[in-house]
């Protein structure tokens, strides 16, 4: 009886002791400081663990998330203050050590950290100038070069279309030899666009750097790119900021992926895929210049 009275106690022992020790080695927590920087840190925290903190986000700047997660991943929402999270403004599920930047609009935001892969380590989420050149520690990846530069590191360059202003040209090189991801931004009719190309070899890859929940898509035929067999596709969404439209296009021949991207309050009437169709430029199509 004596012994499995004392059985019955190191079983509980143990069992209080696990107890303790899974309270205190698995935790998460989320900080908002007076630098208006949210600091997410885990360790070993359970899937489904949630926590949030809050953020200001001025005129004219981006939200800059930093992960330094060393296991697992994290889901993270940016949502306006005080709306219902079952429509997020943005979500995304982080891991390792690669951040991300998105410019949401001036106001107060909620950030949701929700484990979804029991996780250690941090997530800093804080706002930079749009322009800027970067942050110490984190060097803007892109760099202002010429449309020349630009026909240099891509073939079948696209041009600003007709009428346009405020034309303005970048490079993301690519790293370890990697293709270059070149971006053109200009205004058409009073509306901003930017658009993105790069070599992506077999298949078509997102590169618009537009994280919106998009719904079914529209397939049509790009007038002017290949001979006007070019298929795309146009996408629309809506959130709690305004409006998103994308039409993205493949270049099968080579292994080029394009995109075309534009965000406002009201993009109702806009026709994104004549501005794609418009930007064809019959100088740098290598195909067409073929004898």
């Amino acid at each position: 009886m004596k012994k499995a009275v004392a059985a019955i106690i190191a079983v509980l022992m143990l069992a209080g002791l696990f107890s303790a020790c899974s309270s205190e080695s698995s935790q998460a927590s989320a900080e908002s400081n007076e630098d208006n920087t949210v600091i997410f840190n885990a360790e070993n925290a359970d899937p489904e663990t949630a926590v949030n903190g809050n953020i200001a986000v001025g005129e004219d700047e981006v939200l800059v998330i930093a992960p330094q997660l060393t296991a697992g991943k994290v889901n993270i929402t940016v949502a306006p203050e005080g709306s219902e999270n079952e429509t997020p403004t943005i979500e995304w599920e982080f891991e390792g050590t690669e951040s991300t930047e998105y410019m949401p609009g001036e106001g107060e935001y909620e950030v949701w950290f929700t484990v979804t892969e029991k996780a250690t380590g941090s997530i800093e989420v804080y706002t930079m100038p749009a322009e800027s050149e970067g942050m110490e520690g984190m060097a803007d990846p892109w760099r202002d070069i010429t449309a020349e530069e630009a026909n240099a590191c891509v073939p079948n360059l696209f041009k600003a279309p007709e009428g346009a202003e405020d034309i303005h040209w970048a490079v993301m090189d690519g790293e370890e030899n990697a293709p270059s991801l070149v971006e053109l931004g200009f205004v058409l009719d009073g509306q901003s666009y930017i658009a993105r190309e790069q070599i992506t070899g077999d298949a078509y890859e997102d590169i618009s750097g537009m994280y919106y929940e998009w719904g079914e898509p529209e397939t049509v035929k790009l007038a002017n790119w290949a001979g006007g067999e070019m298929e795309g596709k146009v996408y629309a969404a809506q959130d709690d900021l305004g409006m998103a439209k994308l039409c993205t296009w493949y270049n099968v021949e080579i292994g080029i992926s394009y995109s075309l991207a534009a965000v406002g309050d009201d993009l109702g009437g806009l026709d994104i895929q004549a501005v794609a169709e418009s930007m064809y430029n019959p100088d740098t199509d290598v195909m067409s210049n073929m004898p």
